[in-house]
């Protein structure tokens, strides 16, 4: 056995170098979870924020015409998935119309308020049958 060595495993360098390439591939793969954990949360946000927003229109669009008082109504949520100030504002056009405006304002600042606004009008008298 004069002068040969036999290279058995890896060395502490081929160690330390795969080590280092095993843990800048797990930090970027924490990065993308963590990126793709908010970007999920926010819309699920938006999603709930969607359909509170079509709820209260749904509301106040089957509401008879007579029921709907003119002024400003908000109620505060403080309940989870969406924690926010719902604003709804009813003013008279004229006599035969009225504008009803919906604000959802979430109590996260990272999620951007949202509104809608439509116009009712008196129901045209029904004529049966389309008698004159």
């Amino acid at each position: 056995m004069s002068g040969r060595v036999e290279n058995r495993g890896f060395t502490l360098i081929e160690v330390l170098v795969s080590m280092t390439i095993l843990a800048v591939g797990i930090l970027a793969l924490g990065k993308l979870l963590l990126r793709s954990s908010k970007t999920a949360e926010a819309a699920s946000s938006t999603s709930y924020q969607t359909a509170l927003l079509y709820q209260q229109v749904s509301y106040y669009d089957a509401l008879p015409f007579a029921q709907l008082v003119d002024g400003t109504t908000c109620t505060t949520s403080t309940t989870h998935p969406l924690p926010n100030t719902l604003c709804v504002v009813i003013a008279t056009i004229n006599t035969k119309r009225k504008s009803v405006k919906v604000r959802l304002t979430p109590t996260d600042s990272r999620i951007a308020a949202d509104s809608t606004m439509f116009e009712r009008s008196t129901p045209l008298p029904s004529q049966p049958l389309n008698m004159p």
